[in-house]
């Protein structure tokens, strides 16, 4: 990192200088907390003004109250360059759902398939979709959590697979927003940030009973990795081995593997066998390590797991609206039907990602109004991307995951199954976050820019946060 002192970042004796004083840059960033909750809030009682028929309960204020906590956190940490402030939140959090697991102090709203994850590893069971998540659970539930030894000095609360799968989720995502924040330069970056602080990062990491919590804290460490070097600096050896891994952590990964594998073998085709045998071999490893039956019964199982056709959607208005029979996406008139439309504008909006737009286009203008005035906006998008090529793999990532939100058919539909998209969400802020990153990496504001978007963003975050988990979101 840069000490140069008065640029925002940090100087020779490793706290930071601002151009204005402390006292007022919090001042600034806390008035943009309340002022985006407010509006937050207002909006979402305007579109849905049936669903707020009463005054706020206390609840939104205890949220209110842990989203200020983090914003000072976020302070502390930049003003002192001591990450152990922000990192102290996410510790809150952790030890929060530890506790909460056992005495149940709040219950929050499930989406999806709820408890299955918890319920079928009563029975150790592994599943071919989720073969990496599984597998490893199965194994540190049964070899380790339910050893004698360990086992019996576990209270009877905290023994149930329902806790363990709660606090191992929490663990993993904390543990990916902690680790990510010291080994990368966390709090300076909004490519790290954003995606940490989305509605539903913060909702898994309270333990929610899901297969995704496993995965997504991971997940944006792949991303983290992947644009941290170079394009041309990456080894086909280990991309190979990330793009193994995602179809087999998650299968709907499957096709951000499939469009890296092609991007990197046009960008460098005297590279592409390389990586086409190592991701084949790393990929046949994984399967032959969490599936010990083989590859061939591997991708049966998978056939049968993937829930295919009609028979499989619980969600009425979806029925027999799939591209055929056996298809798991919509067709293409009911794709691009305006009930659809609508459905994705929900999801949008109750997963934060609307206001998260909102803001980082308002902070681009912003920054272009008063920095860089003389520059179109044709000129601003190339200093940004700077003949960069791993602009091709952002684009293949957006627009693979643009396509699944687009396309993919929520068995439970778009109320229960909103979590269905979190790659989507994360991908999102996490380009967003880089977006701004590099618009205003010379920018001697940097660190007063990178405070006020999370202390906006999180005054978004705790209203969203606060529907999805604790009243439920509103019917469509």
């Amino acid at each position: 990192m840069n000490h140069t002192g008065k640029n925002g970042l940090p100087d020779r004796d490793g706290a930071y200088k601002f151009i204005c004083s402390p006292e007022q840059m919090f001042a600034a960033g806390l008035l943009a907390f309340l002022a985006s909750g407010l509006f937050s809030f207002l909006l979402s009682k305007l579109i849905y003004k049936t669903y707020f028929s009463s005054p706020p309960p206390m609840s939104l204020f205890i949220v209110l109250l842990a989203g200020f906590l983090l914003v000072l956190l976020f302070f502390m940490t930049l003003h002192t360059k001591r990450r152990i402030y922000f990192a102290l939140g996410w510790a809150g959090i952790f030890f929060f759902t530890v506790m909460n697991t056992g005495y149940y102090y709040f219950t929050f709203h499930t989406y999806g398939d709820g408890d299955f994850v918890a319920h079928n590893l009563l029975y150790g069971s592994v599943y071919a979709r989720d073969l990496g998540g599984t597998a490893i659970l199965d194994w540190l539930y049964f070899g380790i959590f339910k050893c004698p030894f360990i086992s019996a000095h576990v209270p009877e609360y905290w023994s149930s697979t329902q806790a363990f799968t709660a606090v191992l989720s929490s663990f993993l995502m904390t543990g990916s927003a902690v680790f990510l924040l010291f080994k990368h330069n966390g709090e300076n970056r909004l490519q790290i940030l954003l995606p940490v602080l989305t509605p539903l990062y913060f909702l898994f990491s309270l333990g929610h009973q899901e297969y995704y919590p496993l995965v997504a804290g991971l997940y944006v460490i792949f991303l983290v990795y992947l644009f941290k070097h170079k394009a041309e600096t990456i080894s086909p050896l280990y991309l190979g081995a990330a793009l193994a891994a995602l179809p087999v952590f998650y299968i709907a990964l499957a096709p951000i593997a499939l469009g890296l594998m092609i991007a990197f073998s046009i960008l460098f085709p005297q590279k592409a066998a390389r990586l086409y045998w190592a991701t084949a071999a790393f990929f046949v490893i994984f399967v032959n390590v969490f599936w010990p039956q083989g590859v061939t019964s591997y991708f049966i199982s998978l056939y049968n797991d993937l829930n295919l056709g009609h028979k499989n959607i619980l969600y009425e208005p979806y029925q027999n609206a799939s591209i055929d029979e056996n298809g798991i996406c919509f067709s293409f008139q009911d794709a691009f039907s305006w009930n659809h439309i609508k459905d994705l504008a929900y999801m949008f909006y109750w997963s934060g990602m609307v206001f998260l737009v909102l803001i980082v286009a308002a902070a681009g203008l912003w920054y272009k109004r008063h920095s860089m005035e003389h520059r179109t906006y044709r000129q601003i998008l190339k200093y940004v991307c700077s003949a960069d090529k791993r602009i091709w793999f952002a684009l293949v990532i957006l627009g693979v995951e643009a396509v699944y939100f687009a396309l993919m058919m929520p068995k439970y539909g778009p109320r229960k199954d909103i979590d269905l998209f979190f790659a989507f969400y994360l991908t999102l802020a996490f380009f967003s976050g880089g977006f701004l990153d590099r618009l205003w990496r010379d920018s001697p504001f940097r660190c007063q820019l990178t405070f006020f978007v999370v202390s906006a963003y999180l005054g978004s975050v705790v209203v969203s946060f606060y529907f999805l988990a604790i009243v439920g979101l509103p019917p469509l």
